[in-house]
C-alpha cells in the first residue's frame, strides 16, 4: 500500500506540474499576441439584402492599340449580408509570403491603402464610403498586365423578404464593349 501510494503521489505531481506548464503557456500566448489584435477602425454598414456590381478594367498589349483598355462588367450579385464583416478582414494586417499590408490612411469618407495583400497578390485599395448603406471599393494592380477591379456596392432591402427583391438586372449598367476585341 506504501509503495502504491507513492506512486499516486508522484503521477499526481506530475500531472500538477504538466497543467501548470499549460496554463502557463497559454498566459504568455495571450500575452504576447494579444497585443497584437488591433481594434476594428473602418467603415460600418447596415446588414441587409445587397447589391454588388463588378466591374474589372484591363489594359491590353496589341500591337495595333498598345494602350487599349477593356472593360468587363459582370452580372450583379444581391445577396443578403453584412458588410462590416467582410470589410473586418479586409482592414485586418495580414502578410502572405514576403507581402506586407501597410496601414490603411483615413481621408473624409475614404480609406486608401498604399499597399494591401491580397489573393490579387499587392494592390493598391481604395475604399469610399457613401454611407452605410452604399461603397465602392477600388483595386488596383500593376505589373505586366495591370488592372483595376471597381466594386460597386449597396443596400436595396432587408433579408428574407424574396418577394420584394428587385430584378438585379435594372440596376446593371451598360457594359462598353472594345469594338476591336472578341
Amino acid at each position: 500500500m506504501i509503495c502504491t501510494a507513492g506512486i499516486l503521489r508522484r503521477i499526481c505531481s506530475a500531472r500538477s506540474f504538466r497543467n501548470t506548464i499549460s496554463i502557463l503557456a497559454l498566459v504568455v500566448f495571450v500575452l504576447a499576441f494579444g497585443e497584437s489584435v488591433q481594434a476594428y477602425d473602418g467603415p460600418t454598414f447596415t446588414k441587409g439584402l445587397w447589391l454588388f456590381q463588378r466591374s474589372t478594367e484591363f489594359v491590353t498589349r496589341h500591337w495595333l492599340f498598345p494602350n487599349a483598355r477593356r472593360i468587363k462588367v459582370e452580372r450583379a450579385v444581391v445577396r443578403c449580408v453584412n458588410p462590416t464583416e467582410a470589410m473586418i478582414e479586409t482592414f485586418r494586417q495580414a502578410s502572405i509570403g514576403s507581402c506586407a499590408s501597410t496601414l490603411p490612411e483615413k481621408q473624409k469618407a475614404a480609406f486608401f491603402f498604399a499597399k494591401r495583400c491580397d489573393y490579387l497578390g499587392p494592390v493598391k485599395t481604395l475604399i469610399s464610403v457613401e454611407s452605410e448603406t452604399a461603397y465602392v471599393e477600388t483595386n488596383e494592380t500593376s505589373g505586366s498586365s495591370p488592372k483595376k477591379e471597381i466594386v460597386r456596392a449597396r443596400r436595396i432591402g432587408d433579408c428574407g423578404i424574396v418577394a420584394e427583391i428587385p430584378d438585379a438586372a435594372a440596376y446593371e449598367t451598360a457594359e462598353v464593349r472594345n469594338p476591336w476585341s472578341d
